[in-house]
Parts: structure tokens; C-alpha cells; sequence
């Protein structure tokens, strides 16, 4: 595949995009605007920023966001509360009629708060302290680790909004499963989780979302 950035514009996507599909080659990218992102012939949407911007409409969502350093790829974790599920139909809709599948790295964004996370943390301590996987550098497992615990010092009423986001991608993601939609598994394991096993995580998240196991 080709991976581009959401900073690509439609000049310099649309054409490299055609050029990948003559070739057999598919698309993939962050984006900053799903609607824009699939007219431009995007093949996978990485991270699930340019599928909540948009679906935000409401002034007071426009405003809060325009105060946000969004860049995908990074936590953006106050943006997704202000989604809109009654926008969602009809982004579902213009994502399946391009096929545009979706990777949302739902482990990479909100491992710190699903259910799962003690049992996660659990997991990844176990694998970490393998003798034969030493080799990994101690301050990359301690990154690893250390993402459980990057919302302990937020307020209960941000983790609140946090969570409230995070159930709006869940309902995003069973609506467009349900409606045909394809989704793709990722983990952007660079971005401080633990290799192989995060992967895992993100299914038991996706299952979690509404996709049968």
C-alpha cells in the first residue's frame, strides 16, 4: 500500500491515489475530514480523527474543536464526545458506496479506560517480564506499560468525557459493520504499545464495539 499523512491535499492525494489503484496498489491515510479523504479515492482510513470531525456539527462541538491541537495519530481523547450519532447513517453510507475500510486503533486511543485495561496491563506485564524477551529496551517497556496509566491524573468528570467519546466510536463502528462495512486491525504499535499482543487487545475492543468474534 501507499500510506499518506492528513496534511496531503486533494492536488497531490487525488493523483497519487489513481496512480496506486492503476498499479493494483491500495491507499491508506490519516484523515482530517472522512467525506473529503474518500472522494479523494483513500482506500483505508487509519484512526477514527477524521471520522469524528465528521460527524460534528453543532456550534458548540465546532467551537470546542477549533481549540483542540487535533493531529491524527495522537490522542485526541476530548474529541470524540462531541460526535453526533445523527450524522452517523449517512457518513456510514458514503464510506461503503467507495469501500473505504476503517483501522480504529481503539486500543492505541483508550487503553487506559475500557473494562479491559487492568486485565490488558495484566497481560502485557506477564509477556514483558519474559526472561528470553529482556532485550527490549527497559524504557520501551515501561512505555508500553506506562499508557494504562496516562488518564490517572485527569479529573473523574474528563474521564467521564472521555468515555462518553469512546462509546460514541463504538456505536459508529456497530453501525457500519452492520450496514456492510469492512474494518481492518491495527494497533500503530510505534505509538507505545506492546508489539503482537496490542493486536489481540484491539480485537477483544472491536468485539466489544459490535463485530462478532
Amino acid at each position: 500500500c501507499v500510506k499518506l499523512s492528513e496534511f496531503i491535499t486533494e492536488d497531490f492525494f487525488t493523483p497519487i491515489a489513481r496512480e496506486a489503484r492503476t498499479a493494483g496498489i491500495s491507499v491508506i491515510s490519516h484523515s482530517l475530514n472522512a467525506f473529503e479523504s474518500a472522494r479523494w479515492g483513500i482506500n483505508g482510513m487509519e484512526h477514527m480523527t477524521g471520522i469524528a470531525l465528521s460527524t460534528i456539527r453543532s456550534p458548540e462541538g465546532l467551537n470546542a474543536v477549533e481549540g483542540m491541537n487535533i493531529e491524527a495519530g495522537h490522542k485526541n481523547s476530548f474529541l470524540y464526545q462531541w460526535m453526533e450519532p445523527t450524522v452517523f447513517d449517512e457518513l456510514v453510507q458514503y464510506l461503503i458506496e467507495r469501500n473505504v475500510f476503517i483501522n480504529p486503533t481503539l486500543h492505541f486511543e483508550w487503553k487506559a479506560l475500557t473494562e479491559h485495561a487492568h486485565e490488558h496491563e495484566l497481560e502485557d506485564t506477564r509477556l514483558l517480564n519474559r526472561p528470553d524477551l529482556q532485550y527490549v529496551p527497559l524504557s520501551e517497556r515501561l512505555v508500553f506499560l506506562g499508557q494504562y496509566h496516562w488518564a490517572d491524573s485527569q479529573t473523574a468528570a474528563d474521564r467521564d468525557k472521555f468515555l462518553n467519546g469512546y462509546r460514541k466510536v463504538q456505536e459508529f463502528l456497530k453501525r457500519f459493520v452492520q450496514a456492510g462495512g469492512k474494518i481492518y486491525s491495527g494497533t500503530d504499535t510505534a505509538a507505545a504499545l506492546t508489539p503482537g499482543l496490542s493486536l489481540h487487545h484491539e480485537m477483544e475492543l472491536l468485539v466489544d464495539a459490535g463485530l462478532t468474534p
